[in-house]
Parts: C-alpha cells; structure tokens; sequence
C-alpha cells in the first residue's frame, strides 16, 4: 500500500538572515520562532519559483527481467522514472541531456530530508538557492506527512522509489530541476545563467564527468548487489538491507551523492541506507552505510562506508573574520580578534529556530593544535566576567586561553569559560548575531604556532565555526 498525503507545493525556507536590529541593548533571552506555513503561488515565469505538475496517463513500466522482485504499486525505478521526466522536456532540448545529479529515495514511513546530509552546504549559499527551488524534491525541504511511502516487503529490494529528482540541461537550454513524483513530473525549477544554485557543486555542469543514463546500471541492479553484498559482510553497526517496517530510509545516487559520505564519481552507483529524518530519529546519533558499486555492472560487496554521525534538521554555521585587535592593559601574551557572521539552515517544515535564537551557551569552543593528533589545549577562566566586565580586567593569563565576546563597537559582552577547562559563559543566554566580535587572549607561553579554534557539531540546533590561529 502507497500511503500519500498532501502532495502540493510546498513552502520554502524563510531567510531569516534579512532582518535587522540596531543598538547593543537587543540582548535578551530569546523566544523560540515558529515560522507558519505559506501559502505559495508559483506561476511559470524564468525570473520566480516554478511549479508544473504534468501527469502522463499511467505509470511507466518498471519490469527489467523475472530475477529483480516487483516494486510497491506505484513506485519506479531510476530507468523508468528518468525515461518518464526526459520525455516531457525533449521538445526544449537542442541535442542530448547533459545530468548533473540524480537520486531517488525509498522510505517505509514519514520521512523527510534531514539537514544532516547537507553538512557540507554553507546556509548562505544554500539559502539563496532554496528560494529558486520549489515543490517536493531531494533538494527541497518539506514536512514528512508529505512523503509517499510503502510497508510492503519489496520498499528495499526492487530498486524502486516513489520519488526521483534530477539536475540536467540540453545544448543551449537553461539547467532543469525536475522530479518523478508517483506518475507526476514536478518541474521544481528553471535555472538560468547566473542563477545562485549554478554556484553549487551538485549543479555545476562537468562535461568529462555527467551521468551516463545510456550505460547506468538501472536501480533495481544496484539494491540486488547491495543486499547480496550485505550477506557477504555486516561490521558491527552497520544495516543490513532493512526489512519493513524498518524506520530506515534508502537513497540511490548514479553518480554524485548529496551525504556526509560525500564521493563525486559518475562512473559509480551508491545506495545508503540511514535512518536520519525518519519519525523518531531527530536529536540522536544514527547510523549511515553506504554501497558503492560500478556504474555499469554493480556486483555484490559489502558496504563501502559506514558509520554513527549526529542527526539533526538545524545548524548554525559562524563564519569568524579577522578584525583589529582591541587594545589590551598588558599586552604581553597573545591576542586575536574576529567579527562574526551568523547564519542559519533547517529543514524543519516550520522551522523550530530562527537566526536570532543563537545563544552563547550554545557555543563550546576548543583550541587544537594544528599537525598530527594531541589533545585539545587547556583554557583558564575569563578574568573580565558578569561581575567585573571591563577590558582593563581582560589580562593575559600566566597559562591557557580564553575569549571575551565584544559588541560591534567593542564593548564587552560576555566571557569564556568561567572556570579553567570550563565549557560555561559568564552570561549563557547571551543573544550571538552577525556583527558581535570575538576576542582570543591566550598565553605567551605554551601556545603552538599554529593551531584552531573550534566549536563543533553539538545539540540541537547544531553549531558548526572555526578559525585559525598564529601565534607568530
């Protein structure tokens, strides 16, 4: 049984990044945001978002021999489901498709696409290419009641999907976006020269390496080698191919993927089977294994790739750009200055956080030391707190390091850690927006030449900054 709800357009994600605040007295405690769902109308125009909907008169055929076990009603393969989109388009194409990118995803309940697998998409850059995209896709971001799944016993084993996406272009034709949506062509966008989501490496045309759909193994292939290859070896911790109800999503990808796991080869097929973005799996650890296989003749072997990574639908990302350095009362020692840049991705449908509920209890910074592995160097506690909070009591520690948080003008703010090794700030519901600095004082000694400060991927919402230090 094929379980679709809702399959309309959908809303993009909001740039919260916009919006402005003026004057240093904005600090407060934020209140979460809950963005509300709008209501969309998309025409078909070059210059706005585009959504058609073409519906042929029934599903294409998806038999590829008696050996490949039958899809779930309604689902395709990568064959089928490409022969379908390219059919629509060939009276606009001036010679063959040139495809970017392809991917299908299966799933055996709600799922959605997690901002996990976006981990190396900078919001700024993905931001503005959401706004060109629109209607359900493995690129854009939606509400997991939206997606079509299957409990019959064949979701994993036949290769089919009831969703295919594509990014593919003609000779003088702009770059399409279109998906195979349950017997549906959804036309999600028209990318033009200079369109932001050109500027993206999953849309970037390469000509010595496109996927070639005339060779490509089709996808009910590639699951048969996967679960042939999940039989032959299974290290611990990884999945085997799921057996629903399952909890688990695969993703098929003839050629460049979009995951943590990131391989950029046209030659090859990959399935990852995950369990991220399914009901149940946010704010926890999941485990994500990946097949890859030959392009043209995939054969069974075990899982390529595997591990346990974060799961998680919003991150913020701080871009940390050096500054002047603030005048220091005891200059002997070491300090560094940067201005920050805050931005924000989700994939939350609402959206559960918004650009301004980055707080400073959010931001755990460690200091590395570039080269080979050595433990993180030990911080001491900010002489300049709550209780005390001007520069002239910024001084050098004798050892360690710590930062001081500044307004735009330089004004102190807020203090890390308050104890030696501490993970806690002076004020920890400090507001953190674009324009605040950061102040590194470190000691004279002890400190290598070169080495990064970081704050990982943690919690939920995550955070994700860096930068890096000289001490010469």
């Amino acid at each position: 049984m094929v379980t679709a709800q809702s399959l309309g357009s959908n809303p993009n994600l909001s740039d919260f990044g916009s919006e402005g605040r003026s004057g240093e007295s904005r600090r407060r405690r934020p209140t979460r945001v809950v963005a509300t769902l709008l209501v969309v109308i998309l025409v078909v125009a070059a210059s706005v978002v585009t959504y058609e909907a073409y519906r042929p008169g029934g599903y294409a055929n998806t038999s590829s021999g008696p050996h490949y076990p039958a899809p779930p009603p309604g689902w395709v393969t990568f064959d089928s489901a490409w022969s379908t989109v390219s059919s629509f388009f060939a009276a606009q194409s001036r010679g063959p498709w040139t495809v970017a990118f392809a991917e299908g995803v299966a799933a055996d309940a709600p799922w959605a696409p997690p901002i996990s697998l976006w981990a190396f998409a900078t919001p700024g850059v993905w931001d503005a290419c959401a706004a060109q995209l629109a209607g359900i896709s493995t690129l854009t971001f939606w509400n997991s009641s939206e997606y079509p799944y299957a409990t019959g016993p064949t979701v994993y084993t036949s290769g089919a999907a009831p969703l295919w996406t594509f990014i593919f272009n003609g000779s003088a034709t702009p770059t399409f976006v279109a998906t195979w949506l349950l017997g549906q062509v959804v036309l999600n966008g028209i990318l033009e020269p200079g369109n932001p989501c050109l500027g993206d490496y999953l849309f970037q045309q390469n000509p010595g390496n496109p996927i070639d759909v005339s060779v490509a193994a089709d996808s009910n292939a590639v699951a048969a080698a996967a679960a042939a290859g999940s039989a032959l070896t299974n290290p611990p911790g990884t999945i085997a191919t799921p057996t629903p109800p399952s909890s688990v999503f695969a993703a098929y990808f003839p050629g460049p993927q979009l995951l943590p796991f990131y391989h950029g080869g046209s030659a090859q097929w990959s399935l990852a089977y995950g369990e991220c973005g399914m009901a149940g799996q946010q704010d926890t650890n999941y485990t994500l294994t990946e097949y890859v296989l030959a392009a043209t003749n995939p054969t069974p072997q075990g899982p390529s790739m595997w591990g346990v990574t974060s799961c998680f639908d919003s991150y913020y990302y701080l871009q940390l750009n050096r500054t002047t350095v603030q005048v220091l009362p005891a200059p002997t020692g070491l300090d560094r200055e940067w201005s920050l840049n805050v931005s924000y991705l989700s994939s939350a449908v609402p959206a559960r956080w918004s650009i301004w509920d980055l707080v400073a209890s959010q931001l755990q910074f460690t200091l590395w030391p570039q080269g080979p592995p050595a433990p993180p160097i030990n911080s001491s506690a900010a002489p300049c707190t709550a209780q005390d909070p001007t520069l002239d009591n910024c001084t050098m520690p004798t050892s360690g390091w710590y930062l001081v948080l500044l307004s735009p003008t330089g004004a102190w703010l807020d203090s890390y850690p308050t104890v030696a090794n501490g993970t806690a700030w002076s004020i920890p519901n400090l507001e953190v927006v674009t324009g605040d600095r950061l102040l590194f004082v470190g000691s004279s000694t002890g400190i290598p030449s070169i080495c990064n400060l970081e704050t990982p991927w943690w919690g939920e919402p995550t955070v994700a900054g860096w930068a890096g230090i000289t001490t010469t």
